[in-house]
Formats: structure tokens, C-alpha cells, sequence
């Protein structure tokens, strides 16, 4: 009886260890907190926001990170809830409540919004050479903008995710070992029967333990558009 309890504890602390280190790119931990600042072209800060693990839950199959983050753009302080998962060693992103303050700031404004798709993902094991998930989310508005009742239809497509080299980023928060992934991502919207659509490249820089240390969006000519970088931590 003995043994068997001993090797039931030692399943249980391996189970443990397996969930809270499931992917060593994104391994977060309850408190830790990071800081993201958005620049434009020219390098004039466009928004700041802050997010701190409230809450890491491990599950037999799954580790679930409870996340709570605010944004300087939000004109009365108020912060938002997300949560990202960690299943086999694949990272992910809950892509509509990444979009939540956007999606209340529409409904404050009378849209209706609806949103579906799937979210991008990070492998545990990846590395130079690795071809990444592709994947496209559709959010709909209907309601009165301006005075006009219109329904607008926005489909957002990433697709060439690949890591291409490893690189040495510094930002604010310190120098960082990162893996370089590209991608191509194409939106397409629909507003009273008209269609636009443009395609944009991207760039994001992404190290163990901290996730994406840099992203950059550029149009496409290759012109610099946005920049997206750490700034602050507390690791």
C-alpha cells in the first residue's frame, strides 16, 4: 500500500510539473506582470497595456492562465479579463477576449457584435525552420453608426506563420534570446455591399518565459506601420 501511495504522489508531482511547464515560451506564473507599449512608425507611443497573471490552473488535460489587463487608452481606468490555454505543449490565445475592449467599446456605441474563429497557437518545440498554424477570425457589427444602420463584416485571415531564425531583442525590459516568426495576414471587409481588402506582413519576436517580446506590422510595400514591444516586467 505503501508503494503504490508513493507512486501515486510521484504521478501527481510529475503531472504538476508537466501542466506548469507546458510550453517554456509562454511559461507564466501567478503574479507575474508585463507591460506592452504600441508605437506608430514614427515611435510615438499609441497606447500602453498592462497584464498580470491572476490565476494559473492546472488541469488533467489543460492549463488554464487567468489573466486580468487594462489599456491607457481606456478613458475611465477600466480593465478586462482574458484567458489563455496550454494543451500538449500548444499555447493559445483566446482571440476574442483579446478583442473584448474593442467589442464593449462598439456595443457602448450600439453595435451588436459577434465574433468566431480560431486563434493562433504556439507549438512547445519550436524552432527555426517550423511552419506555423494558419487561422482567420470573422467579427460582425450591425447597429446605427453616424446616424446609418449598417452591418459591417470583417474577416482576418493569418496565414505563412513560420519561424525563420533566432534573434537578440532589446527593449526596455532588458535583452532577450527570441525566435523570429513571420506571417501574412489579410483582412476583408464588407460595409453596404463593398468589399475591401488589404494584406499586411508581420513580424513577432517571441523568447522563453515571457511569449512575444516584440511584433511589428508593416503594409504592403514593407513600410513600417506599427510597433509593439515589452517594456516592463516584473521577472
Amino acid at each position: 500500500m505503501r508503494r503504490i501511495l508513493y507512486t501515486l504522489v510521484l504521478a501527481l508531482i510529475a503531472s504538476t510539473l508537466t501542466h506548469a511547464q507546458c510550453n517554456a515560451y509562454f511559461a507564466y506564473q501567478e503574479g507575474d506582470v508585463f507591460e506592452q507599449t504600441t508605437y506608430d512608425a514614427k515611435g510615438k507611443e499609441q497606447d500602453r497595456q498592462t497584464m498580470k497573471i491572476m490565476e494559473v490552473i492546472d488541469g488533467i488535460d489543460m492549463t488554464t492562465y487567468k489573466v486580468n489587463a487594462s489599456s491607457s487608452m481606456s478613458k475611465k481606468g477600466e480593465s478586462y479579463d482574458l484567458e489563455f490555454t496550454c494543451e500538449d505543449g500548444v499555447f493559445r490565445f483566446d482571440g476574442q477576449k483579446l478583442l473584448e475592449s474593442v467589442i464593449k467599446q462598439m456595443q457602448a456605441e450600439g453595435m451588436e457584435v459577434t465574433m468566431e474563429g480560431e486563434t493562433s497557437s504556439y507549438p512547445a518545440d519550436m524552432s527555426v525552420g517550423d511552419q506555423l498554424n494558419e487561422t482567420s477570425f470573422t467579427m460582425t457589427m450591425s447597429g446605427n453608426m453616424e446616424g446609418m444602420s449598417m452591418d459591417v463584416v470583417t474577416t482576418i485571415a493569418i496565414s505563412d506563420r513560420k519561424v525563420v531564425e533566432s534573434a537578440s531583442i532589446t527593449t526596455d525590459a532588458g535583452t532577450f534570446d527570441c525566435l523570429k516568426i513571420n506571417y501574412t495576414m489579410t483582412s476583408t471587409s464588407e460595409v453596404m455591399g463593398m468589399t475591401q481588402s488589404s494584406i499586411t506582413s508581420g513580424v513577432e519576436y517571441v523568447a522563453k518565459r515571457v511569449g512575444v517580446v516584440r511584433s511589428e506590422t508593416f503594409d504592403n510595400k514593407g513600410k513600417l506601420i506599427t510597433r509593439n514591444e515589452l517594456t516592463k516586467t516584473s521577472l
